[in-house]
């Protein structure tokens, strides 16, 4: 099989995946680290909440960019991982609303509108990763075409 349609079905049955399962993984970790809980800060612009979804994006997206670099065929695993997240976060926004109070804190919209930024950065990072960890000359795909 060629290796571009190999990589698309790759892409396409990651981001279906995705889809389906990064909603209930969110919901099971807002219920394991934010349901019932009261965080403080004495900053104005932390917000433990936040930060909190901040790292399950990073964490959940991480893991399918190093898994997106293990298994895409060419030089290019790191855009393909950037074009992941980009396009998992624009459907993410697309589905998403957000309700701010009156007057709310700057940080707040950094906060609430940053998340769609991370899961990009994070699958990049974790493809990134891979490739330092696992180069494809020691993959023996030094001579793939």
């Amino acid at each position: 099989m060629p290796s571009r349609i190999f990589n698309l079905l790759v892409f396409g049955a990651s981001l279906l995946a995705a889809v389906l399962l990064v909603p209930f993984l969110r919901l099971w970790w807002f219920d394991l680290l934010l349901q019932d809980r009261v965080f403080s800060s004495g900053f104005i612009w932390w917000d433990g909440p936040h930060s909190l979804i901040w790292l399950f994006e990073f964490l959940w997206s991480f893991g399918v960019g190093y898994m997106l670099a293990r298994m895409l065929r060419g030089a290019h695993v790191v855009l393909w991982a950037v074009c992941f997240g980009l396009l998992f976060e624009l459907l993410h926004f697309a589905l998403s609303s957000h309700g701010f109070g009156q007057e709310p804190h700057w940080s707040i919209y950094v906060w609430t509108y940053g998340q769609y930024f991370v899961p990009c950065a994070g699958a990049a990072a974790g493809a990134f990763v891979a490739t330092k960890l696992w180069p494809r000359h020691q993959q023996g795909l030094q001579n793939a075409a």
